[in-house]
């Protein structure tokens, strides 16, 4: 099967995707959608299609994923169309780059401005100093760190919210 047949399969369930993007809250769940299967293809396209993995059940935590993570100020990207069996990514013209840099320079400041545990933590889960390729995931930090799990969830949980609150505030 190939990425596109696969996002073809997603597609078969648009109307369920909407209503679950609903679920979690989304004030334009359509738009969701759409960034879910952007999430959803790039996925297969990186990790390649497991057979043994529920299809849907990727595109699940990519609506969720997506829902909870939009805001009104989310500025998107790109025009994602599925027809005729095609997939379409288009970059929009008038997104606005300089404002990716103040957004990125805006969280390096907050980072900076933690307690040695939280910008450790966070600057290791992010792989924000680019020293190393491989994604560090929380199992993994937690096995080699020796911290429990939980308090690296709610560490990078709170870590996301600060950032966010900090993001909201300057923009």
């Amino acid at each position: 099967m190939t990425p596109s047949e696969y996002i073809n399969l997603l597609h078969t369930r648009q109307l369920h995707w909407i209503k679950v993007a609903s679920f979690f809250g989304s004030k334009q769940p359509e738009d969701d959608v759409q960034d879910a299967y952007i999430r959803a293809f790039e996925y297969v396209n990186k990790n390649g299609i497991k057979e043994d993995v529920d299809p849907y059940g990727l595109m699940f935590f990519c609506v969720r994923s997506t829902s909870l993570q939009k805001g009104d100020k989310v500025a998107n990207s790109f025009d994602f169309v599925i027809s005729d069996g095609t997939i379409n990514i288009e970059e929009d013209s008038e997104y606005n780059k300089v404002k990716d840099d103040v957004i990125v320079g805006i969280i390096h400041e907050e980072v900076e401005s933690w307690e040695w545990f939280e910008r450790t933590l966070f600057t290791l889960y992010f792989n924000l100093s680019r020293s190393n390729t491989e994604k560090m995931s929380m199992r993994k930090l937690a096995k080699e760190t020796r911290i429990a799990l939980p308090t690296i969830f709610n560490t990078i949980k709170e870590c996301k919210v600060k950032i966010k609150n900090r993001i909201n505030d300057e923009t």
